[in-house]
């Protein structure tokens, strides 16, 4: 496990990862995942944790499956995003609790 941004209520964003996991026994399309997690709590009404990705200019929303991004939420608190990362970062938006990221 890795924490990405330490529980705070403030707006945060992690610096950039490069995640490359690899999950032996699994077909070329599933063998590198990443699971990212909420620490501290449960995120509220209207709270989130974006995955982002840096295009060599500026830092973009991933926007996987039309989810604005937006990976964990008040019904998320886990979310497994497959595929080599290479250059991204999450950012946290404003949460009532002091809540933190990691990935695993």
């Amino acid at each position: 496990m890795t924490q990405l941004i330490t529980a705070q209520t403030d707006t945060a964003t992690s610096a950039k990862i490069n995640i490359v996991n690899h999950r032996s026994g699994t077909g070329t399309r599933y063998d590198l995942s990443s699971t990212f997690r909420v620490t501290g709590g449960a995120l509220g009404t209207g709270e989130y944790v974006k995955l982002q990705y840096y295009d060599g200019t500026s830092w973009l929303d991933a926007n996987i499956d039309g989810n604005d991004a937006k990976i964990l939420d008040e019904d998320n608190a886990i979310s497994t995003v497959f595929g080599r990362m290479i250059d991204v970062r999450v950012s946290k938006s404003e949460t009532s609790a002091a809540l933190g990221v990691e990935v695993v």
